[in-house]
């Protein structure tokens, strides 16, 4: 509880701050590639009745494209109606792709790779400063 508060706090930190980099501008993360992954036999041993195919967590590729090094990158994904943020933390340096698995729509009814929505929440760079999504009322 307390990592995901210390975690909710940085992140409206950095939508306060006057740091923040010009919203209107692109997104300084490039998403190549964001799917959910499907489990291939998520609780051996259990038989399944219903034939259901089950999630194994989600997979995003992405690239840094700002000329600095990001230390957390916040994702926003939306798959079959649930939406979650998935935060990255890490040393992301200008061109370099990142691939990452994470733990996020694990376990659940799988309905294909794509999700609704995968898009770029927040990103803060070593530098102090951070970019963030404009606000959409649709989003994710």
């Amino acid at each position: 509880m307390k990592r995901y508060l210390a975690g909710s706090l940085l992140f409206i930190s950095m939508i306060a701050s006057p740091a923040a980099i010009d919203a209107q501008t692109g997104s300084p993360i490039r998403i190549i590639n964001c799917e959910v992954d499907q489990a291939l036999n998520p609780h051996p041993g259990f038989i399944y009745h219903d034939f259901s195919i089950f999630t194994g967590g989600l997979e995003i590729t992405f690239v840094n494209e700002a000329p600095k090094v990001a230390d957390l990158v916040v994702f926003g994904v939306n798959y079959r109606g649930e939406r979650e943020r998935v935060r990255d933390k890490g040393t992301f340096s200008p061109g370099v792709t990142i691939k990452h698995e994470y733990g996020n729509f694990d376990d659940q009814v799988y309905e294909g790779p794509n999700p609704n929505h995968c898009g770029v929440l927040g990103v803060h760079f070593v530098d102090g400063t951070f970019w963030r999504a404009p606000m959409v009322h649709h989003a994710m």
